[in-house]
C-alpha cells in the first residue's frame, strides 16, 4: 500500500563495537573478545602499518583523513584516478575527495582537479549536494532525497557517457583501439532526486552544456557541410523508476543493487530548448525501460 514491508538502516552492516557490546546475544569467549587488540598491534606494527594502508586504499579506493578514535570527515580519491591517459593529454594528473556525513549528515562536496601533460590545459570539477534527510556516511544512500548542483570543465569523448565507471579510472584508459574522438565541455547542471520507502523514484533536472571538439571529433551541418568546431546546449529532463523491493549495498564508491529479483520499470523524457539561456539545439528524447531478471 505504498509502503516498505522492511527498513534497512543505512549502517546495519557496519556497525561499531558499542552497538555489539549491547545487542551482542552470544558473549564473546576470551579469545574471541581479544582479536580487536590484536589486529590493533598489527596495524601499528611499523612492517605492517604501510602494507594495510596500501592495500585498503587499493581495495576501498579512498583514503581516510580520520584515526582510530575519530571517524574521517574527508576523503582523498577515488585512488584509481591518480593518473590516467587519453589521446590528448597523453598523461593526465589528477587529485580529488569528498566531505562525509561525519563532516555535515546533509550537506557534501566533492570534487578533483586535473592537469594533462601533453596539452598543458587544467581541468576541474565540483558537484554540491544538499540532502534532505539525514545521512550515516554517504549521500548516495537509500533513499536518496537531495539538491544537486554541478559545475566542470574537462574533456571527455561521446562514449565516455555510458561508462559505469569513472571515466579516469586508470584501467579504464587501457583500450584495445585508440580513442581519439574527444571534446572539451563546459558544463552547469542542477538536478533532484527523491525515492520513496518501497521503489520509487522521482528525478528532475536542467543541464546547460557546451562542447568544442579536439583530436578527431568533427561536426558537420548536414545542409551544407560546414563544419562547426563548438556547440551548446540547454536541457530538460525529467524521469520517473519503479523498483519495488530494491535493497541496496552501499561502499566507498557507490551503492549496489542486491536483490537482483525485483522488476525496474523506467520512464524517462530529455528536452533541448533552443533559444533558452545560450541553448542551440531543439529535441526531444522519451526513453522507456523495462528490466527483469529470470533465473533458469
Amino acid at each position: 500500500k505504498g509502503k516498505a514491508k522492511v527498513k534497512h538502516e543505512a549502517d546495519a552492516m557496519v556497525r561499531d563495537e558499542a552497538f555489539w557490546n549491547q545487542y551482542r546475544a552470544v558473549e564473546l569467549t576470551k579469545g574471541e573478545s581479544s582479536m580487536n587488540a590484536f589486529i590493533h598491534r598489527i596495524e601499528q606494527s611499523k612492517n605492517f602499518k604501510w602494507i594495510i594502508f596500501g592495500l585498503r586504499a587499493l581495495l576501498e579506493n579512498y583514503v581516510e583523513t580520520g584515526s582510530m578514535r575519530t571517524k574521517s570527515k574527508f576523503d582523498f580519491g577515488p585512488v584509481n584516478t591518480l593518473i590516467s591517459t587519453n589521446f590528448v593529454d597523453k598523461y593526465r594528473l589528477r587529485v580529488s575527495g569528498r566531505t562525509t556525513a561525519n563532516l555535515n549528515p546533509h550537506l557534501f562536496w566533492k570534487g578533483y582537479y586535473a592537469y594533462g601533460t601533453k596539452s598543458q590545459k587544467h581541468y576541474y570539477g565540483t558537484e554540491v549536494t544538499y540532502s534532505l534527510n539525514k545521512k550515516k556516511n554517504s549521500p548516495f544512500e537509500f533513499p536518496m532525497r537531495k539538491f544537486v548542483f554541478e559545475i566542470g570543465h574537462d574533456i571527455t569523448s561521446p562514449s565516455d557517457d555510458n561508462l559505469l565507471h569513472n571515466k579516469d579510472n586508470f584501467f579504464m584508459t587501457i583500450r584495445a583501439a585508440t580513442q581519439d574522438q574527444m571534446y572539451l565541455y563546459q558544463r552547469q547542471k542542477f538536478s533532484f532526486v527523491y525515492e520513496t520507502d518501497w521503489g520509487l523514484r522521482f528525478d528532475a533536472g536542467m543541464r546547460w552544456q557546451s562542447n568544442r571538439t579536439v583530436g578527431n571529433l568533427h561536426y558537420f551541418k548536414v545542409n551544407t557541410g560546414e563544419e562547426v568546431k563548438k556547440i551548446r546546449t540547454t536541457e530538460a529532463s525529467v524521469g520517473i523508476d519503479y523498483n519495488p523491493g530494491v535493497t541496496y549495498v552501499n561502499t566507498k564508491q557507490q551503492r549496489l543493487p542486491i536483490n537482483l529479483d525485483s522488476p525496474e520499470l523506467t520512464l524517462r523524457h530529455s528536452m533541448g530548448l533552443d533559444g533558452f539561456m545560450g541553448g542551440q539545439y531543439q529535441s526531444n528524447l522519451t526513453t522507456l525501460g523495462i528490466y527483469k531478471r529470470q533465473w533458469l
